[in-house]
């Protein structure tokens, strides 16, 4: 097991442990895990189900989203720079929640075929404080994706057929208008269009 694999679960585990006795910061999450059932493609960007953060303790406090990894999975790892959280960072009262948009951008090169797995934590930038020690509380949400293979005239058509559904209909109306536009110039260039007024 890596180090900073072992670090963040033990530090799950104390927070576990030290946050009811403490009881001043805290984070909880509304969901445990999201496993993606369709095959994701290299050069797409998706919008992932969202995730409430919660503040459960007596303290109000500024969280942050972020990514981990664990290879205890035995899947491929993905790269911080796939993801985007919005908003990354936010303030919370106790008992406030705030809901997190995440998306996943998949790379056009470096993203290998295969099955991948990350922990979207949530944390207060706060930490639990006893005499000289202090314990960094965190939540978790499971994340399971799957990426197909493609070469890079694949995983360019599959960045044109997202572009052209995310912005239908004016990837339809904007190239119709400049093709009438360009019927129009050869038109008027090959036959003389004359208005004759009376």
């Amino acid at each position: 097991m890596k180090r900073g694999t072992f670090v963040f679960f033990l530090v799950i585990l104390l927070s576990s442990i030290v946050s009811p006795v403490l009881g001043s910061v805290g984070v909880g999450v509304g969901t445990g895990k999201i496993s993606l059932d369709q095959a994701l493609r290299p050069g797409i960007s998706y919008n992932l189900p969202p995730i409430t953060v919660y503040n459960t303790g007596d303290k109000a406090s500024s969280y942050y989203v972020s990514i981990e990894f664990s290879t205890r999975e035995g899947k491929l790892e993905s790269s911080r720079e796939w993801y985007v959280f919005t908003p990354e960072e936010f303030y919370l009262e106790p008992g406030g929640s705030q809901v997190v948009e995440v998306k996943l951008k998949i790379p056009m090169r470096g993203a290998k075929p295969g099955d991948y797995f990350a922990f979207l934590t949530a944390q207060p930038k706060d930490s639990l404080e006893e005499g000289s020690a202090s314990v960094g509380v965190a939540a978790a949400v499971k994340l399971y994706f799957t990426v197909v293979s493609a070469n890079i005239f694949q995983a360019t058509f599959y960045v044109l057929s997202d572009l052209f559904l995310r912005y239908k209909p004016w990837s339809i109306i904007i190239p119709l208008v400049i093709l009438l536009f360009i019927i129009w110039k050869l038109l008027k260039k090959r036959f003389k269009i004359q208005v004759i007024k009376q």
